[in-house]
């Protein structure tokens, strides 16, 4: 658990939308409601972002704590990370 905290980010979980300001909350009732709402969905958006973000790292360049990636990636603490489903056969999804 403590591998997945981004703890430079505004939402240090990377599966929902929890502020720093909220973790004393974690566990409440009020956490649970805000989680039924805010959860992070993986859409097309949060996908665009990431690839886009990807492409200024590994075609332009560009740091990981670039003013640049931040900007795409840091309102959600979002990493530009891809994530792949292996199926049994063997064929890989990204």
């Amino acid at each position: 658990m403590l591998v997945t905290i981004k703890h430079l980010g505004n939402t240090p979980c990377p599966r929902c939308l929890v502020q720093k300001n909220e973790i004393h909350e974690l566990g409440m009732k009020r956490d649970q409601n805000r989680r039924k709402r805010l959860a992070r969905k993986d859409d097309q958006a949060r996908k665009r972002n990431v690839e886009t973000a990807r492409k200024l790292l590994f075609e332009k360049g560009l740091r990981p704590g670039s003013k640049y990636i931040s900007n795409i990636l840091g309102a959600n603490s979002l990493t530009p990370n891809r994530v792949c489903l292996h199926v049994p056969i063997g064929i890989v999804h990204c």
